[in-house]
């Protein structure tokens, strides 16, 4: 009996020593492995994480680009758009009803008269003594346009010829080859250039 439980610690004992020397190392190693493994995992999805967002953020960073491209691109597609109507509003609605006004209004001779002598008092002031020659538009009486005249201004005047004008009046210095315009184009867009900011309200007030 004494022989059976001795050789029953020694199976123990080799069990034991096997055990030490065996499995609690390899269950060690498997422990290490496996937190080794759950510590790459979490470097691997850490790492997935950061790049993930990275890519969000250039994605976001990406779209706002875009927005701020198309944005841009509205607002000057916008204001081209408006000011292609406004010259288009300009063109079409007021230079035509502006010389219409302007043609009637340089139809009447006691208007020429005035055009004609304001235009050779200016040059009086500047003292020459050259023979001076106005035109007008053959639409324009000059009978007519002569009641209105002063007579001084009259006498100061070499001519005055009827030539093909839509209307108004030009005064020449003839010993310069200058001539001072009052034309219908002239006056339209001397017009123009003082209403700018009238129509500019009309359009945008």
């Amino acid at each position: 009996m004494a022989d059976l439980e001795s050789g029953s610690d020694k199976v123990k004992k080799i069990c034991d020593i096997l055990k030490k020397e065996t499995l609690d190392p390899a269950q060690a190693e498997a422990q290490k492995i496996l937190s080794e493994a759950h510590t790459e995992k979490e470097r691997i999805l850490s790492e997935a994480k950061a790049q993930a967002s990275d890519k969000l953020k250039e994605c976001q960073a990406e779209i706002e680009r875009e927005r701020t491209h198309f944005q841009t691109a509205m607002k000057m597609a916008k204001e081209q758009a408006v000011a292609t109507l406004q010259e288009q509003v300009v063109k079409e609605l007021f230079r035509p009803t502006l010389k219409e006004s302007v043609k009637e209004g340089l139809s009447d001779p006691s208007l020429i008269a005035k055009i004609i002598t304001a235009l050779v008092t200016a040059i009086e002031k500047e003292g020459t003594h050259s023979d001076l020659t106005a035109a007008i538009s053959e639409s324009i009486s000059k009978e007519a346009l002569l009641s209105h005249l002063q007579e001084k201004v009259v006498a100061r005047l070499k001519e005055i010829k009827s030539v093909p004008l839509e209307g108004g009046a030009s005064v020449k210095i003839e010993d310069d080859n200058i001539s001072l315009e009052m034309t219908l184009d002239a006056v339209e867009s001397l017009l123009m250039t003082y209403i700018q900011e009238d129509i500019r309200d009309f359009l945008y007030g």
